[in-house]
């Protein structure tokens, strides 16, 4: 016999019944489980230290690779979000992006006027605006707007407090219609 009882009627259960033989009410397999897990605890307390140890390490393992796993889609992620206009990017990415590619693109410049290099730079700067168009895209689809409100930065004047308010207006709360709350993930 087991501690084990039925949860509708409170009667002693046998050690694998699958349904109590007063009520007739089904057994979760939970329970099961819990018994199962009570188990392995007294097996693990019972193991001696180098078992311990071991179990310590596999799970440091483990810890690493998903770690090393984050990395690797940090950098996929990093790769389709330059260069797309789906999905959202909070404000400090879109910072650090925009600076980036302002300097990329000053350096750019600088080659072009080289004369020789010209065709190197031409077409790097063509790529660090395109991806800062896809980058402000996605800054205002965290703002729950639409990315046509991009165009508000051909307007003088308005263009200013547009940028100012895509670098410093917090994103929309959990998803939206753009996308998952880039903050969650």
């Amino acid at each position: 016999m087991s501690n084990r009882f039925c949860p509708n009627c409170g009667n002693s259960l046998e050690t694998n019944a699958r349904f109590c033989g007063n009520c007739g009410a089904k057994i979760e397999d939970e329970l099961n489980n819990v018994t199962t897990n009570q188990n392995e605890i007294v097996d693990i307390k019972s193991a001696n230290n180098t078992t311990i140890a071991t179990r310590a390490e596999n799970e440091q393992m483990i810890s690493n690779s998903n770690n090393i796993n984050r990395q690797n889609i940090n950098v996929q992620v990093i790769r389709q979000s330059i260069f797309s206009s789906k999905g959202r990017i909070n404000r400090l990415p879109y910072f650090l992006y925009s600076l980036g590619l302002g300097v990329v693109c000053f350096f750019a410049m600088g080659i072009c006027f080289t004369g020789i290099l010209a065709i190197i730079g031409i077409p790097l700067i063509i790529a660090c605006c395109v991806a800062n168009i896809m980058l402000t895209i996605q800054r205002c689809h965290d703002l729950n707007k639409s990315g046509w409100f991009y165009f508000i930065l051909v307007i003088p004047v308005i263009d200013i407090i547009f940028a100012l308010y895509l670098l410093f207006a917090k994103g929309t709360e959990g998803p939206n219609q753009y996308g998952p709350d880039p903050l969650q993930y």
